[in-house]
Formats: structure tokens, C-alpha cells, sequence
């Protein structure tokens, strides 16, 4: 009998956990890249099944002497440029400073971060429906020159 009710309490148990999973939509990824002048940039886009993107992390790496650049110099210029995401609500954002190269990554998840905060990072590259757009956004990286890895 102890058995028996261990045994129903367990498939009570895989199934509320499947049910909670299972109501859960499954995102897609796509991920450019551009890579020039010792400058390596990488956007990864997780994206529902209305092509409308949830969450995004750039990757981005930066080699001093590729790029003519001193590590202190370099480090003077991304930090100036990071001030428009101090006070971002849904944008983490790390750097790191190696001998030899930098390391910059940005964290975005759209569904925190208010509208006009989006049209800073983003653009226009918005829907019909206001949502931020996988093939807008896509479309804006090619023109950049970046490429589907």
C-alpha cells in the first residue's frame, strides 16, 4: 500500500512538472556576426514562433593591438559609450579587461525594458503589433554587414 501511494504521488508529481513545462513556448535562436579590424561582434536573438524576439546577448570582443589600440585607451572608450545602459531596467551588461584583448557582453531581455529604452538599442525595427521584429532587426544587421553564423 506504501508503495502504491508512492508510486501515484510520483506520476502526480511528473505531471504537474509537465504541465508547468509544457505551457512554456519554445524559443528559437539565430546569431550574427561581423567580425573586422580586430573587432569580433556576435548577436545572438532567441525568438517565439511570431518571429518576435524575447531576449538578446551580444558578445563582443575587442583585440587591442588589432585594433591600434591601447588597453587603457580602448577601456576609456567603452566606458564612455556604457553610460546609455546604466539606468536600463531588463539590460546587464559585463566587460572584462585582458592583456591582450576585451571582452563585452549585453544582456537584453526585451519583455523588461520599456519601449523607449528598445528604440535606443534597436531602432525602429518594430512590428505591426509593436513587437520587437526578427526579420526588421535581421534586415538592419545584413545592411551593417553582419552574417548568420
Amino acid at each position: 500500500m506504501k508503495k502504491l501511494k508512492m508510486g501515484i504521488m510520483a506520476l502526480a508529481f511528473i505531471f504537474v512538472l509537465s504541465a508547468c513545462g509544457g505551457s512554456k513556448s519554445k524559443l528559437e535562436t539565430v546569431t550574427y556576426g561581423l567580425k573586422n579590424n580586430g573587432v569580433t561582434l556576435q548577436l545572438e536573438m532567441k525568438y517565439d514562433k511570431d518571429k518576435t524576439i524575447q531576449e538578446t546577448t551580444a558578445n563582443n570582443t575587442y583585440v587591442y593591438k588589432d585594433m591600434n589600440r591601447t588597453k587603457e585607451d580602448l577601456k576609456k572608450s567603452i566606458d564612455t559609450n556604457s553610460t546609455m545602459y546604466k539606468d536600463m531596467k531588463g539590460v546587464k551588461r559585463d566587460v572584462s579587461y585582458g592583456d591582450t584583448e576585451a571582452k563585452e557582453t549585453i544582456h537584453v531581455v526585451v519583455k523588461d525594458v520599456s519601449k523607449e529604452d528598445l528604440k535606443t538599442l534597436y531602432g525602429n525595427n518594430f512590428d505591426d503589433k509593436d513587437n520587437l521584429s526578427l526579420d526588421k532587426l535581421v534586415k538592419t544587421f545584413e545592411k551593417l554587414g553582419y552574417t548568420k553564423k
